[in-house]
């Protein structure tokens, strides 16, 4: 994630783990597969780092995969 305000991720922490909950139901990803979507889980890391949170590990699943972090602008 690029910089945040400490006001932006104090409102983001509570939000993000219920965000990755619902990333990680299957209906969720299967229907993301379904629309040939993929679900950056390293972006969902990198978000949960920069709030304080631990890492949820990747579902195994083909729309849940790690493609890596883009610098802003990319």
């Amino acid at each position: 994630m690029s910089e945040q305000t400490p006001e932006s991720i104090a409102f983001l922490r509570p939000l993000l783990p219920m965000f990755v909950s619902w990333l990680k139901m299957p209906q969720t990803l299967d229907d993301f597969a379904s629309q040939g979507k993929k679900v950056n889980w390293d972006w969902v890391n990198d978000a949960e780092r920069t709030c304080g949170l631990p890492e949820s590990p990747c579902p195994n699943h083909i729309a849940a995969q790690r493609l890596g972090l883009k610098p802003d602008g990319v």
